[in-house]
């Protein structure tokens, strides 16, 4: 075979060496990619498998705790003390008993700088509100209401342009939220910095006001059909 032939099927195999080599390294590729979905997808499983273990470990533990107080009650009067102690403290936990005792009163507005061309990120929405309940709620609190409405885990708190809705009820800013509870791990939660409502006065400019109260009341929950 002369040169002139040969030319042809050296660039002709050369091409085909590339493609093959480019099939290889995609497919490489797409297992690998295949295979970091995969060691995600169990790594999440492995983390909410070792979460509801720590759960099932933690309800184990506080039923010991239990039947080592109820074992170690000695009368009916003792007993029946423990269980009414009890039952009002569920009552408490459950948002369907008003509570008395110190803690933080909160006033959340919109921002009012922002001229005639109000924005999005201007008004509070209920994902602000959501992020300080669960801020003060693992700062501890033992009761939050918001505009009078008691909050409790079943609460729905939902936004509809500038209204915000609490237990099916409306209601526009300023927000205030009255929360009870250690007043210094409160006050913490919502004015140390960057937590999230720092972030609200410092990036959105939104008014956030937090002052301590010695005497706050809060209402029970009041379940509407």
């Amino acid at each position: 075979m002369n040169d002139k032939k040969r030319l042809p099927l050296f660039i002709a195999s050369l091409i085909l060496g590339f493609c093959l080599l480019w099939l290889v390294r995609v497919q490489s590729n797409h297992l690998e990619e295949e295979e970091k979905a995969e060691l995600f997808r169990l790594q999440n499983q492995i983390t909410v498998i070792s979460e509801l273990i720590q759960t099932r470990e933690d309800s184990l533990s506080e039923r010991v705790e239990i039947l080592a107080t109820y074992q170690s009650l000695t009368d009916e009067t003792e007993t029946l003390a423990y269980l009414r102690e009890d039952l009002q403290q569920k009552k408490i936990f459950s948002g369907s008993e008003a509570v008395k005792g110190p803690g933080i009163l909160i006033k959340v507005n919109d921002r009012t700088d922002s001229g005639e061309q109000v924005e999005m990120f201007d008004l509070v929405h209920n994902t602000d509100i959501l992020n300080i309940v669960n801020d003060l709620r693992a700062a501890g609190a033992e009761a939050i209401s918001i505009e009078g409405e008691r909050v409790v885990w079943g609460s729905k708190i939902q936004c509809g342009g500038p209204i915000i809705w609490v237990n099916d009820e409306s209601t526009t800013a300023p927000f205030v939220m009255k929360v009870i509870g250690d007043p210094s791990a409160l006050f913490a939660a919502v004015t140390a910095p960057n937590t999230y409502t720092d972030l609200l006065r410092s990036v959105y400019n939104l008014e956030v006001r937090v002052r301590v109260s010695e005497n706050l009341e809060i209402l029970g929950y009041e379940r509407r059909r």
